[in-house]
């Protein structure tokens, strides 16, 4: 499937960043996107009408994805190019919220280690111009969301 080699050779965001504490053993300190750069076809219509993405959440001081095995992963999808580091001022265009006992059926192992694989349809939300940004947070079920830095996706034919 080309969504799959996509993402394996994405384009890919920089670590996340964190406004919780520091984390022990396997508990999630980190969340990654990588994002296909430009936007894909996922139904017979001629043009883009989505995004492909895989997020890896990691323990702190581990480089390997772990399994999300409590919480909420959302990934949200912004109107025009974020700077990472820089405040979010504007609403999600859309938003997708996947709960850890969802994210198991969709869960894969890489060289990376556990991630998950989305291709996503922004259905009736579709970008305003062309480009959006994507970023994943993960949503613990106590303590602050960790979120992964924007992600730059090309919106051609729009």
């Amino acid at each position: 499937m080309l969504i799959s080699g996509l993402l394996m050779s994405g384009c890919a965001s920089g670590p996340g960043s964190s406004s919780s504490g520091a984390g022990r053993g396997g508990e999630i300190g980190e969340v990654v996107l990588f994002a296909v750069p430009v936007a894909v076809e996922l139904d017979d219509k001629p043009g883009p009408d989505g995004i492909a993405v895989r997020v890896y959440a990691s323990a702190v001081g581990k480089a390997r994805g772990i399994p999300i095995r409590s919480g909420t992963l959302e990934i949200q999808m912004f109107d025009g190019v974020l700077k990472p580091g820089e405040p979010i001022s504007q609403a999600p265009r859309r938003s997708w919220k996947f709960k850890a006992d969802q994210l198991r059926s969709i869960a894969s192992t890489s060289q990376l280690g556990v991630g998950y694989r989305f291709a996503l349809a922004w259905q009736d939300t579709p970008p305003a111009g062309s480009h959006v940004s994507v970023l994943a947070r993960y949503l613990p079920p106590k303590g602050a969301p960790l979120q992964s830095p924007p992600s730059g996706i090309s919106i051609t034919g729009h």
